[in-house]
């Protein structure tokens, strides 16, 4: 029979649950661990291991509450929204029970653990999210844990879903000094891992800015062979180097909607077209200095253009032109001192996603800074409660990117968070330290996985 809890360790419980009552945004174990660690007096003779498990259970109490959707939730991230079931994010098929007597299955604890295979999760999939040399897969609906792949040996620094969700692209490597990345292509549960570059068939190094094509047979990307840098075109199945255009500075490959040509920023930071199999790259931007060019549903190439270098009025504005370098055309304009980068666009077209943030730092009563989703059809703008790097889930509804994590210092933890396009929704996805390297939208990757 357990022993009966001391007055003392009655108050102890009591001054937990006081505190996790009246907690501001602050993550719940930094309390904990300020509370075990204040003096529990000297008749107390059941020592720490006590007094720490009296604690756990408090916490677990709490903790019991918030992932069932209880009250504590609101009190620990007041800008997260306890969402009811919700038809695009749809939950898995209930698991199968166990037979009585079954064994435990799964991998043992000191494996990463592994994630089911629950056939297509339909409309809005899963999202990768590569930080620390990890890569973690997350539901949005909360409905599983997140896992961290398993993979190849080593660490993994960017992760993206193919086009039908059936199998993931993974750089693997060094980035200390000089980048020395591999790719590699695994199952959606990383458990079959096959290795892309620095083989035989494909002899390249120094992988960057790899780009699925349409039909997810091909993968665009920046790289190195024979020490020479390029832009090269690697098909899947069989593995083969079939395109290749080389030059130090060509980067940021963007695949047609029909993946018969890509768009690549040249060395002068220009924009051009490459078609696989010709030898020549055809400049349609000659004029500026651009970046983070997108091939939009729509047919129109959208990018970002420096304008006024070196200028009191110099900004980054969006602009789209088509593929044979006509009709060039400024989508926005937001004002001097102001850049709007890392472009994404929904599945169909609808919507554009762009990071806008002031260089000087400083607020406006004007759409700055943070996520700005503009419509392709009327030209309005709204921002969405994100930070930088956003991208969209595969129905266009929701958003997700990183900032700092609800209640606690930026420079401490980080969170994902992803929110309604439409606003008033949001979940936290993944909190993790915010030692482990920054996070960008190449470092995010929202698909319908299968499997």
């Amino acid at each position: 029979m357990a022993e009966p809890l001391t007055p003392e360790e009655r108050r102890l419980g009591e001054r937990l649950t006081a505190h996790l009552d009246a907690l501001p945004l602050e993550d719940p174990a930094a309390v904990l661990e300020r509370t075990v660690a204040s003096p529990v007096g000297r008749r107390s003779r059941r020592g720490p291991g006590r007094v720490v498990l009296l604690a756990a259970a408090v916490l677990a109490i709490v903790s019991g509450g918030i992932i069932a959707g209880g009250g504590p939730i609101s009190r620990l991230f007041a800008d997260t929204v306890v969402l009811p079931p919700d038809s695009t994010l749809p939950p898995p098929p209930p698991a199968s029970p166990e037979p009585s007597g079954a064994q435990p299955s799964g991998a043992p604890p000191s494996e990463p653990t592994p994630i089911p295979s629950d056939g297509p999760r339909l409309v809005n999939g899963d999202v990768l999210i590569s930080h620390g040399g990890r890569v973690y897969r997350v539901d949005p609906t909360g409905a599983r844990e997140p896992a961290e792949l398993a993979g190849p040996p080593g660490k993994d620094w960017g992760a993206k879903w193919s086009p039908d969700g059936s199998r993931l692209l993974v750089l693997n490597g060094s980035v200390d000094g000089e980048p020395d990345l591999t790719l590699f292509l695994l199952s959606p549960d990383g458990r079959s891992v096959r290795q892309l570059t620095g083989t035989a068939d494909v002899p390249l190094r120094h992988a960057r800015d790899p780009a699925w094509s349409p039909d997810g047979t091909q993968i665009a990307l920046r790289a190195t062979r024979s020490g020479q840098v390029g832009m090269f075109v690697v098909s899947i199945d069989p593995p083969a180097v079939v395109a290749s255009i080389l030059g130090k500075d060509l980067g940021a490959p963007g695949w047609a909607p029909d993946g018969s040509r890509l768009v690549v920023r040249n060395g002068e930071g220009r924009l051009a077209v490459m078609t696989p199999g010709s030898p020549n790259l055809v400049p349609i931007v000659t004029t500026a200095t651009v970046s983070d060019p997108v091939w939009a549903p729509d047919g129109w190439i959208v990018f970002t253009e420096f304008i006024g270098a070196g200028r009191s009025d110099f900004h980054g504005a969006i602009f789209r032109v088509q593929p044979d370098g006509t009709k060039l055309t400024q989508l926005t304009d937001p004002g001097p001192g102001r850049l709007d980068v890392d472009i994404d666009a929904t599945g169909d077209g609808r919507l554009l996603g762009f990071t806008r943030h002031d260089q000087d730092g400083i607020a406006s009563p004007a759409i700055c800074c943070g996520t700005v989703v503009r419509s392709t059809a009327d030209g309005t703008e709204r921002l969405v409660p994100l930070g930088g790097g956003a991208v969209f889930s595969p129905d266009g509804r929701w958003m997700v990117a990183a900032g700092p994590a609800p209640g606690d210092s930026p420079s401490v933890k980080v969170a994902w968070i992803a929110v309604s396009v439409e606003g008033g929704e949001r979940r936290v996805l993944l909190v993790r330290s915010a030692f482990g390297g920054a996070s960008t939208a190449q470092n995010l990757s929202w698909g319908v996985a299968r499997g």
